[in-house]
């Protein structure tokens, strides 16, 4: 359960930003990204549908895979790049995060660069 519901819907929000859901009313429903996801729930087909649908997503990628940056040196490059105009990092800090959660990002020291590559499970089939 979440406290509020500026709480719940900051979470479907993220979840619609992502085109996994969308709102009918006062209904959410699975969208047809979704009910694909949903097959193969993994960071790595939730990262494909980021890339997809977020922007900046394989942008931002690209700059921390040229160096390690600071969420200030990212929004720049967002600015730079995309014409975006925010005022704060607000938005570069919630990609990040979700880079992160994907295991395709990670911080050390406030710079941002990819994530080390992890290896599958061994097979333990004969």
């Amino acid at each position: 359960r979440v406290a509020s519901r500026k709480t719940a819907r900051g979470y479907w929000q993220v979840l619609r930003s992502f085109g996994l859901i969308e709102t009918n009313g006062e209904q959410l429903e699975l969208t047809a990204t979704g009910t694909e996801y949903l097959v193969d729930p993994t960071p790595s087909s939730l990262l494909a549908i980021a890339q997809e649908r977020v922007m900046g997503i394989t942008e931002m990628l690209g700059w921390i895979a040229e160096k390690d940056r600071t969420p200030e040196e990212l929004l720049e490059l967002f600015r730079e790049n995309l014409g975006v105009e925010w005022e704060s990092a607000a938005q570069v800090l919630f990609r990040l995060g979700w880079l992160s959660v994907l295991n395709a990002a990670t911080n050390t020291a406030g710079r941002w660069r990819p994530a080390p590559e992890t290896s599958p499970p061994a097979d333990d089939a004969p």
